[in-house]
């Protein structure tokens, strides 16, 4: 194998999409979640995780920042730390991704 982690397109949506299989850690609490469905986005630029997850990982926000959709309306939003592990990887070469790529669960 050439390091290149191969996942097929999940059949559930039309056109069927990429996903990967992540865990989400609280780094303060060690909380964390089984292995769960993500789409890797490398047009945004942020991680977006669904607020159950947040709430179960008892994650404390950090700050807030302001951010705009498609439609262009500015939102506030809160932060928080959470640690990203997609199964098959090293988390240290997550590193190398987060410039150029985001999750959406």
């Amino acid at each position: 194998m050439n390091g290149m982690l191969r996942y097929r397109y999940s059949e559930e949506f039309a056109p069927p999409a990429p996903f990967v299989h992540a865990t989400l850690l609280n780094p303060a609490n060690q909380l964390a979640t089984e292995a769960i469905p993500a789409q890797p986005d490398c047009g945004a630029d942020r991680t977006v995780i669904p607020q159950p997850f947040v709430d179960r990982l008892q994650l404390a926000p950090v700050r807030q920042i302001p951010v705009a959709g498609l439609g262009g309306r500015v939102r506030t939003i809160e932060t928080y730390y959470v640690r990203l592990q997609i199964r098959g990887l090293d988390p240290s070469s997550l590193k190398r991704w987060r410039p150029t790529m985001s999750l959406s669960f």
